[in-house]
């Protein structure tokens, strides 16, 4: 069974990196918009949509945390 290589990994991190980012866009327009149209759609359209843009919104938070931590732009060393 032959290994990923390097270069096909590296693309699939990009490939999660791009979902994972536009998952956190989608659900915060996803959000607005079920706030916007509160009055037009049904209560079980509502919840729907407010309850698939949470989860994607925490998603995208979720990994904006990891990134930020694992590219140590919160750096440990505060000594100068």
């Amino acid at each position: 069974m032959k290994l990923l290589s390097f270069k096909h990994y590296k693309h699939m991190k990009n490939i999660l990196h791009y979902t994972l980012l536009l998952s956190f866009v989608l659900g915060n327009i996803i959000l607005l918009l079920s706030r916007q149209f509160r009055d037009k759609i049904s209560d079980f359209e509502l919840g729907f949509f407010e309850g698939v843009g949470i989860v994607l919104t925490l998603a995208g938070t979720g990994y904006l945390v990891y990134y930020a931590i694992d590219k140590k732009f919160i750096t440990k060393d505060t000594k100068k």
